[in-house]
């Protein structure tokens, strides 16, 4: 062996030799460290406020794994993160510790992307991910609402709702909708019809738009815009009861009488 090469060598022996004081330093310190606090981050998406840090805190407590006064290496991080993703609200969970003694939590929310409401029934919401989520008694998120065709009650199969034809067809649309600025701001109403077809109730004029399929949206609202900004002209909004754009390049409307 040469010159260079047994310098290499002595100087990674020495550094492996110092990763591995410093590990079992590292190792050491942990396993003498005691939780002394439990520190809570809930994230606040666009004014989400599904759960907050107090609630989070009493979940962490109810979950049946001893925290504070615990050594830090002996507490069950893995049961606290699977406790908290059980909580309907919550998208993601992390527990760490850290070497100030205090046990971290922080918890992304779900979003909501629309609400089913039944004429009797308490109904549901449909998340950014296309899954059910259950209503809140402490908040109310303010997003498009769907009546009509729909399963009404979350029941014990949420999958089976997540993959109901007319739920999946209400989140694409309210997700198109949802990208386009104008039309988020005027679609608070989606009505699903027997046929599956679709129907909205616009903030801008008293008429319902007849949507029909989901096939060739964007020129549907395009034809709808247009509409618009001709009948604004003429200052005659509030004339159709009924705008029809299921019809290739047409716009039907049904007058008031």
């Amino acid at each position: 062996m040469n010159r260079k090469m047994l310098i290499q060598t002595l100087k990674s022996g020495a550094l492996i030799a110092l990763i591995a004081v410093v590990s079992g330093f590292a190792a050491g310190e942990r396993k003498a460290l005691v939780c002394r606090s439990l520190d809570v981050n809930v994230a606040q998406l666009s004014g989400v406020y599904f759960i907050d840090e107090s609630a989070v805190i009493a979940h962490v407590f109810d979950s049946g794994v001893p925290i504070i006064g615990e050594a830090m290496d002996g507490i069950n991080l893995v049961k606290i993160r699977h406790a908290l993703q059980q909580l309907p609200s919550v998208k993601e969970a992390t527990v760490y510790g850290r070497f100030d003694g205090s046990l971290v939590v922080d918890i992304t929310q779900r979003m909501p992307l629309l609400r089913v409401v039944g004429d009797d029934k308490p109904g549901y919401y449909i998340d950014t991910e296309g899954q059910p989520m259950p209503l809140s008694s402490s908040y109310s998120a303010l997003v498009p609402v769907v009546t009509g065709k729909l399963p009404m009650e979350l029941g014990n199969d949420p999958e089976a709702i997540a993959n109901h034809p007319n739920v999946k067809a209400a989140f694409e649309l309210v997700n198109y909708i949802e990208k386009q600025p104008f039309w988020k701001a005027q679609v608070e109403h989606i009505i699903v019809l027997p046929e599956g077809d679709f129907e909205f109730v616009p903030r801008v004029g008293g008429a319902r738009v007849v949507l029909g399929d989901l096939r060739d949206l964007d020129d549907k609202f395009n034809r709808l815009k247009a509409f618009y900004k001709a009948m604004a002209a003429k200052g005659n909004l509030n004339t159709y009861k009924r705008i029809n754009l299921k019809y290739r390049d047409q716009v039907v409307c049904e007058r008031y009488f």
